[in-house]
This record gives structure tokens, C-alpha cells and sequence, in this order.
């Protein structure tokens, strides 16, 4: 069968019929457009969410910073919202990154006022604030900030800065030594005048600036004392100035010295120790030679009238607060400064003489009424024996109430060599008159001191050696801070068994167990100056004194319990220095 034309063009609209028919839903109508939903401000995540419930999907995600939208909220959609799109269509966002970035301001040299000012007006914060000195920002303004000027940083971002506290600044301040108890003196440096009132360490109040200058002085002064400073000056490094030295003395002058004392002396060279009774001094300047005593040259005993050798006038001149006492033209020694009961004097010790040869003399104003009794107790005696083995020796004797004495003495010679003995006599040994005269046996002779802390000795038995003992009684309560200020020390030693060296030393004792001086020295004629030393010292509760030198040279003795008085001997094995021994007073 054959189909007209009409018949074909029938079939072909039926079937774009049905293929449109089968174009629509199966309820028979076309899809129905999709309302963007509204997402700006929400998180991306809730927008995400309420995209994809309407039947869209996300696009693409872009972000810009935004001064309104928080950071992660949607700024932007695209369709906009409200707007009608086919089902499955995509929503591009544009998510907010915050805030857009702040570029810091510039506050350095600002002050931290107006440096908080700028950063907050620039939407960031103020964050840690330290200090530091500075030579080049003024006190109070910006040295640095963290995050740099300009760098770029989120809206509300802190700024730490660094605040200049001006240049960087030092103490100034040492040691005192030698003040008097219950006394104050007035140390100056600029603006400061501070009234210390204790020996040890001082800072002054104000600090001084790296690279400035300092000049230590002093005001107001104690009563019946003078002081002078050391290292007091230059220029201040980068450290604290700590070794300023302020140092008082007691006043002395030729009134000090006066009265009537009794005087022991020694001269290895002449191979003769002497001892005077009753050398008068004016308290004017004049020594007088009415005094009587008992010499012993190699052995052979002599008694002498007019026996004081130092003679004639005598000063006592205060450089630097240094008092130093002269006699006999050529003699040095020192007065002890807190009551002026001893003295001692090195002989030719002045430059002037030429150099004659060391000779060691100590005085004391005697103990009127005393008794044996008045001695009773433990003493640090040192002393020097030229006998047929030179030596020098240091001990503790203890003397009774009866007479008796005991101990045990260690002995340095000539050739280095140390030894030990020991000592005691019976009851009745020892005496003392009621004018300070003293024996403690074997022909030893000697005077008390009318403090009664105080002894000397001479060898003035008929062919005992010559030689010369000094001793200090112990005390309690003694500390480092007991040695404490300016000591004047003479020692005396064998440079041979025939020869001797003399020293007179002037020491700095800082009361925490260092010390540092400088000495004349006489060997055998030949006299220097300036020559410097320094070290340690360690003292006992006792009193039992130690100071050593930077060179390890060791010398162990005793200090007093009020700290006027000391004695020593070296007692150095091995010949690193001779056998010495020093006897001095704080002045």
C-alpha cells in the first residue's frame, strides 16, 4: 500500500508531537526557575549550605578584604540575590578576608603618648612596651617599633615598642675604711652629697651617665679625724665605678706624742738590741735624752744613761691623710692613731741620710700598778733572734696569773728552714712592775703598754743574742671588719745572718679580707720608694691574723681585739723571702 504526501506530512507532526510531549515533566509542565537565596554576611559554610538547599551549587570563591564584612562572611554573590535562575545554577562568592591591611606609622622618636595616638588612629594597637638606655633618643621616646614603619599588617595588629630611658648610666661607689664608730662623713660626687655613717661598701645615689666624668670629694669630715679618697676620678667606662677608696685617720700632730715611754730597739747590722726607760717626749717637738737603759752588743751587756738615740726634735706631719711621725732626723715610724700609748719608728729610713742601716724601735707608754695578773692570758708574740741560727718566730704563749708561761712558737731561719718549738716555765717566771716593766725569763726584758694589750721585749741576759719580740694580747669577737682602715707597719728581717732590711709600709685593710700598700725599703743602706703590694687577709674570732701577698709570700701574727695593734712574722718555707716580722697601729 502506498501513503499520499498528505498522509506523510500527518505521521511526521505526530512524531514532533510525541518528542515534544516527552520533553516536559511528568506532570506534563516545563521546570520552574530557582530564587538566588540571599548569603551575604553568612559564613561560607552557611552559605554554602543554603545555596545548595535551593537546588544551585557553589562557583567560584574569590576573597577581598572588607572594613565591614568580618573575615570568612560572604561580601558578595553572584547572581545577585532574589535573582530567578535555572535549577542547578552556579553562585559565585566573594568571602571576606577582614579588614584590608595597615601600613604602620612612623613613631620612633616619638613619645609614647603620641606613638599610641598614631598606631591607634591607624587601626592597629598598642602591644608590649620595654626600655632601654640610649645615647642618641632622648628619655621617654620611641627607640624602635615591631612591626618596622611600613611594613604591612592586618587592621587591629599590635605594635610593640622600645622606650629610651636616656644614655645608659653607671653607679659610682667604693669602700670606706678607718671611720670611726658613731661618725659620718660626707662623700660628694655632682649633685650628691651623701653622709655615710659605716665602714664597707657605698654607692652614691645618682648614677652617671657612660663616657661622663666623675670627681669623688668629700664634705663634712668626722671629729678628730681626717680622710682623703683614692681613685676618685676619671672617666666612667661601661661598668659601675666601684674602687673608689674613702679612707679617715685618726688626727694627729706633735701633741699626740707626749709624756714619758719606754723603748725597745733592734739592729741586725750592729748586732745590738737596746732598751730605753723613760724617754721623754714634750708634746711640743722635742725628744729628750734623759732616759736610762740596758744595751746588749753581741752578747756583752752595758747599762746607758742619755741613752735615747733619736734625740732632739721630732714631727709628726699628715700628707693625704697619712699621719708620719720623725725622729731623730732621719727615723720614720707611725703614732697608733685610737690612743697613742705605742709608737714605733724605722731608723734611717728618710732618703735624706744617704741610707744608714735598718734599725727597728717600739715604744710604749707603760702600765702604771700592773701586775702579773694584769698580763694574764693568751698573746701573739713574733720576734727576731740573732743567735747563732738567725731567725724570726711567731707563737701563742699563754701566761698565768702565777708567773707560768706555756705555748709553742714556730721559727723561720736564715736558710729557709721551719721549725717548732716548745716553750713553758714554772710560776714565778714572769713579773711585772709597777712602773710596766715585764720579764718572762731567760734574760728577756721588757715594757707593758698602758692599755695593757701591748708588749715589748729585748734579749739583756749577760751572752744571750740580741734580738727583739713584740706581742698583742688576744681577744674575742674578732672578724674580718675588726681589721679595718689605714695601718703604718714596720718590719725588720735578716737579708743575712749579718745584715738586715727594714720596711716601713703604709696598708689599706678594706675589713672583708683584702689589703693593698706601698713601702719604703731600707736593705743594708740602700733605700727605694713606691714600691706596691697587695693581697689577702683571714683573721679568727681570737684574733689570730693571716695576710698573704699576691706573690704567695704567707705571714701569720694576731691583731687586737679593739683591731689597733698588729703583729707578724713570714714564716714562708724555702727561702722565698727572709725571716721578717712587722709590728703596726691603725692610724
Amino acid at each position: 500500500m502506498t501513503m499520499s504526501g498528505r498522509t506523510v506530512r500527518a505521521v511526521l507532526l505526530v512524531l514532533i508531537a510525541v518528542a515534544v510531549t516527552g520533553c516536559h515533566d511528568k506532570s506534563g509542565g516545563s521546570a520552574a526557575p530557582v530564587s538566588v537565596p540571599n548569603v551575604v554576611g553568612e559564613l561560607q559554610a552557611a552559605a554554602t549550605t543554603a545555596i545548595t538547599a535551593v537546588g544551585l551549587t557553589v562557583g567560584a570563591v574569590t576573597q577581598a578584604s572588607s572594613a565591614s564584612v568580618a573575615s570568612g562572611a560572604v561580601i558578595s554573590e553572584t547572581p545577585a540575590a532574589a535573582s530567578s535562575v535555572a535549577k542547578g545554577s552556579a553562585v559565585a562568592l566573594v568571602v571576606s578576608s577582614g579588614p584590608p591591611p595597615v601600613s604602620v606609622p612612623n613613631v620612633v622618636g616619638d613619645t609614647q603618648a603620641a606613638a599610641t595616638s598614631a598606631l591607634t588612629g591607624a587601626g592597629l594597637t598598642l602591644g608590649t612596651v620595654t626600655q632601654a638606655a640610649s645615647a642618641s633618643v632622648a628619655s621617654g621616646e620611641v627607640i624602635s617599633e615591631n612591626p618596622a614603619a611600613g611594613a604591612s599588617v592586618a587592621n587591629g595588629s599590635a605594635v610593640a615598642l622600645v622606650l629610651s630611658t636616656g644614655p645608659q648610666t653607671f653607679t659610682i661607689g667604693g669602700t670606706v675604711i678607718g671611720l670611726k664608730s658613731s661618725a659620718s662623713v660626707h662623700v660628694l660626687n655632682g649633685n650628691d652629697n651623701d653622709a655615710i655613717t659605716s665602714n664597707g661598701p657605698f654607692t652614691l645615689p645618682t648614677a652617671v651617665a657612660g663616657g661622663a666624668a666623675f670627681n669623688v670629694s668629700l664634705g663634712t669630715l668626722p671629729t678628730g679625724q681626717v680622710c682623703a679618697v683614692q681613685n676618685g676620678s676619671g672617666t666612667v667606662a661601661n661598668a659601675n665605678v666601684s674602687n673608689v677608696l674613702v679612707y679617715c685617720t685618726y688626727v694627729q700632730s706633735v701633741a699626740t706624742l707626749h709624756g714619758s715611754y719606754d723603748v725597745a730597739g733592734y739592729n741586725i747590722n750592729n748586732d745590738f738590741d737596746g732598751l730605753s726607760s723613760g724617754v721623754p717626749f714634750d708634746g711640743a717637738g722635742n725628744e729628750g735624752n734623759t732616759a736610762t737603759g740596758i744595751a746588749n752588743t753581741g752578747g756583752t751587756i752595758t747599762t746607758v744613761t742619755n741613752s735615747s738615740s733619736s734625740a732632739g726634735p721630732y714631727t709628726v706631719v699628715t700628707a693625704n691623710a697619712i699621719p708620719v711621725l720623725t725622729t731623730g732626723g732621719n727615723n720614720i715610724g707611725a703614732i697608733a692613731g685610737a690612743d697613742s700609748d705605742e709608737f714605733f719608728w724605722l731608723a734611717d729610713a728618710s732618703t735624706a741620710d744617704g741610707g744608714g742601716l735598718p734599725a727597728l724601735a717600739v715604744g710604749v707608754s707603760p702600765l702604771l700598778n700592773g701586775t702579773i695578773a694584769s698580763v694574764a692570758g693568751n698573746w701573739v708574740a713574733v720576734g727576731l733572734d740573732q743567735g747563732s741560727d738567725p731567725q724570726d718566730f711567731e707563737g701563742v704563749l699563754t701566761f698565768g696569773a702565777d708567773g707560768s708561761v706555756s705555748g709553742t712558737s714556730t721559727s723561720l731561719d736564715v736558710n729557709g728552714v721551719v721549725g717548732a718549738s716548745p716553750y713553758s716555765a714554772p710560776a714565778g717566771t714572769c713579773t711585772v712592775s709597777s712602773g710596766g716593766q715585764f720579764t718572762s725569763g731567760g734574760g728577756t726584758l721588757g715594757y707593758v703598754s698602758a692599755n695593757g694589750e701591748f708588749l715589748v721585749e729585748t734579749y739583756t741576759g749577760s751572752g744571750t743574742s740580741p734580738g727583739l719580740t713584740v706581742a698583742v694580747k688576744q681577744g674575742t669577737g674578732v672578724t674580718l671588719a675588726t681589721v679595718n682602715g689605714v695601718y703604718t707597719l714596720g718590719s725588720l728581717s735578716f737579708e743575712t745572718a749579718t745584715t738586715g732590711d727594714g720596711e716601713l709600709f703604709t696598708g689599706f685593710f678594706d675589713g672583708a679580707g683584702n689589703w693593698s700598700g706601698s713601702y719604703i725599703d731600707n736593705a743594708n743602706g740602700t733605700i727605694t720608694t713606691g714600691n706596691t703590694v697587695s693581697g689577702t687577709y683571714t683573721v679568727t674570732s681570737t684574733g689570730a691574723l693571716t695576710f698573704t701577698t699576691n706573690a704567695g709570700n704567707v705571714h701569720t701574727g694576731g691583731v687586737s681585739a679593739d683591731g689597733n695593734i698588729i703583729v707578724a712574722a713570714n714564716l714562708t718555707a724555702g727561702g722565698a723571702e727572709a725571716p721578717r716580722i712587722f709590728v703596726g697601729f691603725r692610724q
